[in-house]
């Protein structure tokens, strides 16, 4: 990466570079037909080049190399009565960015790691409908977290990897297809996140954050419905999503400048394709049926009720 805001001692703009690779092996076994298992390895090598002094803050950082082996396993076993088990369990990483390298005093951050376990049960009522409900738990370790004030008893560095969070939660999905030209989809996640104390710390977290707040970005309570229509040459669905309030770092400066809640809110849309004949075929999409003011991200307002038409020809390769 490059950017004006990263310079060395000259005030010179240079690229921190990175190579990465990954090798993934997994093996499937499957037992009498019923009973699936799934195990794998993937292994990560990053080697990321040496970072030059900035003449103030930050020293020359020699070329650095890590390799990681992450897990991952699953299982499911399907019953004759239209029941299925499953769960899985994963684990993962994500490097230093070019900013947290170009902006610390340590040469030794680390990787952030996070695992991840899910299981639930679905269940069939022959062709009219499916349901599933699962669990899951994520955890995050080592995250890379700027120091300062308090906090700078915690390590000798300006940034370490100290903080942590976790993200549990259900979810729930639905297949309901009550004649053959409709299916009608939905999905429903309860979402519980939280900041976790700062290791090492007597109950503390990354300011502006508390220990016990939720996670940026990622509501409680989300969900979808779709609904599609196939007749003849008309093909139409009707989409809705709608997302509980949620909590934003300020847009313009982050958290540092404070964190405000972004209102719920529904979106409604109806998409429309009818086939012409001879590869011709006109389309239609209506977004934000509602005409609802609302912000997706939080200070910037998403457009009101606009919609897109068009005509569309496909030619056949024999053509």
């Amino acid at each position: 990466m490059k950017n004006t805001f990263i310079t060395d001692a000259s005030f010179s703009t240079f690229p921190i570079t990175r190579n990465e690779y990954a090798v993934y092996g997994e093996n499937r076994y499957e037992i009498g037909g019923r009973l699936l298992l799934s195990a794998g390895l993937r292994a990560e090598f990053f080697r990321t080049a040496a970072v030059p002094s900035d003449g103030f803050s930050r020293p020359a950082f020699p070329e650095s190399n890590i390799s990681r082996v992450n897990p991952k396993l699953s299982a499911a076993y399907a019953s004759q009565s239209g029941t299925r088990l499953h769960a899985s369990f994963g684990m993962g990483l994500r490097p230093p960015s070019g900013f947290e390298l170009a902006f610390t005093n340590n040469p030794g951050l680390r990787p952030e790691r996070t695992r991840s376990f899910d299981a639930g049960v679905e269940q069939r009522f022959g062709k009219l409908l499916e349901v599933d409900a699962t669990y899951f738990y994520n955890r995050y370790y080592d995250l890379i977290v700027t120091l300062g004030g308090s906090l700078s008893s915690l390590s000798h560095y300006k940034s370490d990897n100290l903080a942590n969070s976790r993200a549990q939660g259900a979810e729930f999905t639905a297949r309901l297809r009550p004649a053959r030209w409709v299916l009608i989809t939905g999905s429903y996640t309860l979402l519980e996140t939280r900041i976790l104390s700062l290791d090492g710390s007597n109950n503390q977290a990354p300011s502006p954050f508390q220990v016990g707040q939720q996670l940026t970005r990622r509501p409680e309570n989300s969900g979808n419905v779709v609904a599609t229509f196939t007749r003849g040459r008309l093909a139409a669905d009707l989409t809705g999503y709608f997302r509980g309030k949620t909590l934003f770092e300020e847009p313009s400066f982050g958290a540092s400048s404070g964190l405000f809640w972004d209102p719920g809110f529904a979106n409604v849309g109806v998409n429309v394709n009818y086939a012409l004949g001879h590869g011709v075929s006109a389309y239609g999409h209506l977004r934000n049926a509602l005409n609802r003011n609302y912000e997706e991200i939080f200070g910037f307002p998403s457009p009101k009720l606009n919609f897109v038409a068009g005509m569309k020809w496909v030619i056949a390769k024999g053509q």
